[in-house]
């Protein structure tokens, strides 16, 4: 038999609705991360002297960031191995290459010529970069212990499995997960950071949603633990664990990636932010696809609109973003006026540029795949 083993799992062939959306909804968050960005990145706000960002706006971008790229890489995971268990390895390696590695050297060259210069930068698609690095890894690491050591793979998939099990067992996932939070935030200088070009990989961040690939990829594996984590029970203690943490996250915390994190910081209060955000992205990671696969049952017209919409616009919509936000400062709207208006204006022109250059048009190959284009040509020929 060519190639990896299959794993066994458990209802491979059932459709996972409230992962489908919650990964749209990750997607187009970035909207409402990015709306705000000249106000919370000092080289911006300092050029255009904006006033410091308001709390309730900087509370709601540093919610989203706490939960969405864990989520977003965690959901990689488990699709992941779906896509192998259902066509094949290389079937999904080949999907990877044109829908990841394409789309970031099309787009990312493009958004790096936006100043004029080529400087490798990979701006907001650092986590295509990302998750090629790890798709690949994990392919390669599936290959071989599928052949040399079939058993460690069984054994992890187990043990994640029993954590997830019943929600006192939960509390010691959140537990590891804090720790492996903690490590990674060490590694890139007291917390996990993103890298600013091709060369610039923070081993700490990469190893961190690694390690949330994993556990998506297990998931899938012993997809039955999506009940565990979507009983009454445990969405309690995550619900408890999630609004208590994030407080405390909030105030002790980095900013975002490192942006807005105070010049003189303390080891103890470095320590605190590591375990307030371990805890705080933990249980609202868990929280977030245990209440989507309970409330998202069945899909539906709007929810494939936005699964086809999220991962083109996210890929369009920064440009746009920063355009609009500029011209509302320039214009003399008010903070909270540019933050909402951003958000709005931001998805209606992203979703129009989708429509005009890439859902009609051979770009939709290699975003959303050819299969699911619109713009296919007919290889049969006419009787």
């Amino acid at each position: 038999m060519s190639g990896p083993q299959r794993i066994q799992t458990e209802n491979s062939e059932e459709r996972f609705h409230g992962l489908d959306f919650l990964r749209a909804t990750a997607m187009l968050l970035g909207i409402v991360l990015h709306a705000p960005l000249f106000y919370y990145v000092p080289q911006i706000s300092e050029a255009y002297s904006l006033p410091e960002i308001k709390p309730w706006i900087m509370a709601i971008v540093y919610w989203i960031h706490n939960w969405r790229m864990p989520v977003f890489f965690m959901i990689a995971g488990f699709f992941c191995l779906l896509v192998i268990e259902s066509k094949s390895l290389g079937y999904f390696l080949k999907d990877r290459i044109i829908r990841l590695g394409i789309v970031l050297v099309i787009f990312g060259a493009l958004f790096d010529l936006s100043d004029g210069k080529i400087d490798g930068r990979l701006m907001h698609l650092w986590f295509l970069y990302y998750l090629i690095i790890i798709s690949f890894t994990y392919c390669f690491l599936l290959y071989l212990f599928k052949n040399l050591a079939p058993r460690l793979i069984n054994h992890w998939h187990h043990l994640l499995f029993w954590l997830f099990q019943t929600p006192m067992r939960i509390l010691f996932l959140l537990v590891f997960l804090t720790l492996l939070r903690i490590f990674s935030d060490t590694l890139d200088g007291g917390t996990i950071r993103i890298p600013f070009d091709y060369l610039d990989i923070k081993i700490g961040s990469l190893f961190y949603y690694m390690i949330w690939f994993l556990i998506g990829a297990s998931l899938f594996a012993k997809n039955s633990a999506l009940k565990s984590i979507s009983n009454r029970n445990s969405l309690l203690i995550l619900g408890i664990i999630s609004v208590i943490s994030f407080p405390i996250s909030f105030f002790y915390g980095q900013g975002i990636f490192g942006v807005l994190s105070p010049e003189m910081q303390s080891n103890s209060d470095v320590l605190i932010g590591s375990i307030s955000a371990g805890f705080s992205t933990s249980s609202w990671v868990l929280l977030m696809v245990g209440v989507t696969n309970v409330l998202i049952k069945n899909s539906n017209k709007v929810i494939r609109w936005l699964v086809e919409l999220s991962y083109p616009i996210y890929i369009i919509h920064l440009l746009p973003s920063e355009k609009i936000c500029e011209a509302l400062i320039l214009n003399g709207f008010s903070q909270s006026s540019v933050f909402i208006l951003t958000i709005f204006l931001t998805f209606i022109v992203s979703t129009i540029l989708y429509y005009a250059f890439v859902k009609y048009t051979p770009l939709n190959w290699i975003i959303n795949g050819y299969r699911k284009s619109w713009f296919r040509f007919s290889l049969k020929g006419k009787n």
